[in-house]
């Protein structure tokens, strides 16, 4: 649809007028900024970008950075066009990337407070890994987040981060809404409850929990269909979160806090407790999680956690997801 909608523009800029091969560089050059938006805001497309655009009436080179520090979920766009013997280059900076970027969602890793850890954090994939309103300060020499880290405060580690982003803007939490869950749940439990199957076959299902619970699927852990879980209480999850298929999703939401006390644990899910600053997640023991963790407040009992990108998670999964802002 972009690539289409490129090749028309660029059309229509050359058979507009004869200006001649000089200002329909420019003009490919500005289309060129144009794509560079389209690719990320509607094909989610992760920075840094880059794209190299072949045309009857040209050739562009794109590249797209991120440039938040400066503009708020911002990126700075070049584009270069070729037409004959011609060259010219843009640059702009775009303030409206992927409406998801405003999200906790965004990021694997994304806290109401400061971050601090003596885990050994791995992060990588995608663009966006850690944020927080507070200061980040990540003590294990093990520790390696390659997709970046945004702070209100300062970031400090003996390992490494890159990029480095402090003294970012604050981002502020989604409450999530108990009565909100109630109302849409076509699966109710009472506190004290443990929830063992997750077998939705590839449909969608909204588990509402009146008080606390624990997660413990059966079957290696796995989940099938579209799957939320909001509970009022503290959600304690034993074992692993695994898709069935690439179709499948899962969030676990709690208006209190969430407890993940399995050593070992391999989830790909979006975990989400927050309330109104009092919202935890606790991870106990060693765990791999793609997806994203966002709370209030994050804390580690563990050596080492590692976070991938869940390049699924688009703004229309997070919508099916029921999650909070979205």
């Amino acid at each position: 649809m972009a690539l289409a909608t490129f090749e028309m523009g660029s059309a229509y800029f050359l058979a507009a007028s004869s200006r001649g091969n000089k200002q329909a560089a420019i003009d490919l050059a500005e289309a060129g900024l144009d794509y560079a938006f389209w690719q990320v805001k509607n094909n989610h497309a992760v920075l840094p970008y880059t794209a190299n655009v072949s045309l009857n009436t040209g050739a562009i080179q794109i590249t797209a950075v991120d440039d938040s520090l400066d503009v708020p979920t911002g990126m700075l766009v070049t584009s270069t066009a070729t037409r004959g013997a011609y060259s010219y280059t843009a640059m702009r900076v775009m303030s409206a990337q992927s409406d998801a970027l405003e999200l906790p969602y965004a990021y694997l890793w994304c806290q109401d407070a400061n971050i601090s850890s003596s885990a050994a954090i791995h992060a990588s994939g995608g663009s966006r890994g850690m944020r927080c309103n507070g200061n980040i300060n990540l003590s294990n020499a093990g520790t390696s987040v390659s997709n970046g880290a945004w702070a209100t405060g300062t970031i400090t580690t003996t390992g490494s981060i890159s990029p480095q982003y402090p003294g970012s803007i604050q981002l502020d939490l989604p409450q999530p809404s108990a009565d909100y869950y109630r109302s849409i749940a076509t699966e109710t439990h009472a506190g004290g409850d443990t929830i063992s199957s997750l077998q939705y076959h590839g449909g969608a299902a909204v588990v509402y929990v009146s008080g606390s619970c624990t997660l413990s699927p059966s079957g290696s852990g796995k989940y099938n269909g579209v799957v939320t879980i909001y509970a009022e209480g503290v959600i304690t999850i034993m074992g692993d979160l695994r898709p069935q298929n690439g179709s499948c999703h899962i969030a676990v939401i709690s208006g209190t806090g969430m407890v993940v006390n399995t050593d070992g644990a391999n989830l790909q899910a979006v975990l989400y407790a927050s309330n109104g600053g009092t919202g935890y997640i606790s991870i106990v023991g060693n765990a791999s999680i793609t997806g994203c963790i966002a709370a209030d407040s994050i804390s580690t009992v563990s050596s080492t956690i590692t976070l991938n990108t869940d390049s699924s998670l688009d703004t229309p999964t997070l919508q099916a997801l029921h999650l909070p802002g979205v």
